[in-house]
């Protein structure tokens, strides 16, 4: 395990975990905070987490989500549970948070005291993270930024190309 975890990444992880204990797995968590960021750059000109995204398949993908969700794991603030499929030789992840902690103060001090940046994750847990997965993806993978992305890909590098594509992502329409 790496030490060299951001703590406000770590911080909006857990956020999204509690605020939608049980509902995210692996692949909802990564567009979520893709979305975030994606978001962020829009209003403040920087993304919010350290994560690097890449076309992997036919979207966004940081490989270093799961170094976050391990270090959870082991401090015990989240679980992880893997369920398989019915009928099928895959599983699926769901995350779930163990410790209830004063989250909304815990994101605020890592933010900074922003209390734009959290309602920006606010939005973004309100508009897309209780929608279905199919849904988060529709949205995501027709994103101009992300249609555009060669494979492998670092996505959300060229910050100029992100405006065409923010305007589409509208919360009033969920």
């Amino acid at each position: 395990m790496k030490n060299n975890l951001d703590k406000i990444t770590l911080t909006i992880i857990l956020y999204f975990i509690e605020k939608l204990n049980g509902v995210l797995g692996k692949t909802h968590l990564s567009k979520l905070l893709f979305l975030t960021d994606l978001l962020s750059i829009k209003r403040f000109n920087k993304p919010l987490s350290d994560l690097k995204f890449v076309k992997y398949h036919y979207g966004p993908f940081s490989n270093k989500i799961n170094e976050y969700l391990e270090k959870l794991k082991e401090k015990e603030y989240i679980e992880i549970r893997e369920i398989p499929f019915i009928n099928e030789p895959k599983i699926y992840t769901r995350y779930y948070s163990n410790k209830k902690v004063p989250i909304t103060s815990i994101v605020l001090e890592a933010l900074d005291g922003n209390s734009e940046k959290k309602t920006l994750l606010d939005e973004v847990i309100n508009s897309y993270g209780n929608i279905s997965l199919q849904q988060l993806l529709d949205i995501v993978y027709s994103l101009q930024i992300v249609k555009d992305a060669k494979p492998l890909e670092t996505i959300l590098e060229k910050y100029k190309e992100v405006e065409e594509d923010i305007e589409e992502l509208d919360f009033a329409n969920f």
